[in-house]
């Protein structure tokens, strides 16, 4: 498995969080899933989207912990 950088990540010095930017995965190169962090401006929420299948899930980043929470 292999994260790439495919759009390039920006973060405001007042955020704890990516405010825009995209990780993709990649298992044996092809393209799997992408965690886009350019949803309204805001850098306490991501978008990952299973490329496969095109289901998509918010996720709300947490600030201080080592986890995130997933919007059903």
């Amino acid at each position: 498995m292999v994260k790439e950088i495919t759009v390039e990540l920006h973060r405001k010095m007042s955020c704890s969080h990516f405010e825009s930017g995209v990780i993709t995965t990649f298992v044996k190169k092809e393209k799997v899933a992408t965690l886009d962090y350019g949803i309204d401006g805001e850098c306490d929420k991501a978008v990952w989207t299973d490329v496969k299948t095109g289901k998509t899930k918010t996720i709300t980043l947490k600030s201080g912990l080592h986890w995130f929470s997933v919007k059903k």
